[in-house]
């Protein structure tokens, strides 16, 4: 075998290892970190409430919604009390029908919504089952927001949807409930506002 011919089979080994290699440790990695997160859109029963709101009778004096990842603190000042009350709703345009807690913050304008919701995967057909909090932003309200538009997360377990840890996925979303921005989120707990901290495609 001459010198020439060992070369080019030696070049051709590497390039057969490189491509069989290529899907492997660090980008396997990475593309599950890029699918990670929930397929979801936000009600449009929810965001229209906003509309024309109008509070019910029969409210409740509170401040909390949610639970674990998913909850929300709206206290604007010592002995603040905004409105909760429960209405059967589709939170996440899925066709079911929630159980779903309202708390308007009359400080903000701003409407949350909360319901425990099974979501399709990103990535695959595994499901994932949670809390979904939705803000969907008033006239006038304190964010300068248009109105309708908001976010909403949702809280995954480790392992679920290929979380790595235990995480909020979040989006946000326009007037029109159509999606801008998702990915692993944060919501801040001094003003109540969503931090998108790791941007992954929508689609």
């Amino acid at each position: 075998m001459s010198e020439w011919t060992r070369i080019c089979i030696s070049g051709l080994l590497v390039l057969a290892l490189s491509a069989c290699g290529g899907g492997t440790g660090e980008e396997d990695a990475a593309e599950t970190r890029a699918v990670a997160g929930i397929d979801a859109d936000i009600g449009k029963a929810v965001v229209t409430l906003i509309r024309a709101f109008e509070l019910p009778d029969g409210v409740a004096n509170a401040v909390l919604l949610g639970e674990g990842l998913v909850a929300l603190d709206t206290t604007d000042h010592d002995g603040d009390a905004d409105s909760l009350w429960v209405e059967t709703l589709d939170i996440n345009e899925n066709g079911n029908m929630n159980e779903t807690q309202l708390l308007w913050d009359d400080e903000d304008n701003i409407l949350y919504a909360y319901a425990f919701e099974k979501f399709d995967c990103l990535r695959g057909d595994g499901t994932a089952d949670g809390g979904m909090l939705a803000a969907i932003y008033g006239e006038e309200n304190t964010r300068g927001a248009p109105p309708g538009s908001g976010f909403y997360v949702v809280g995954l377990d480790a392992g679920e949807c290929f979380a790595r840890t235990a995480m909020l996925w979040g989006c946000e979303f326009d007037e029109t409930g159509a999606k801008s921005k998702c990915g692993e989120a944060t919501i801040d707990p001094a003003t109540g506002t969503l931090e998108i901290t790791t941007i992954q495609p929508i689609d």
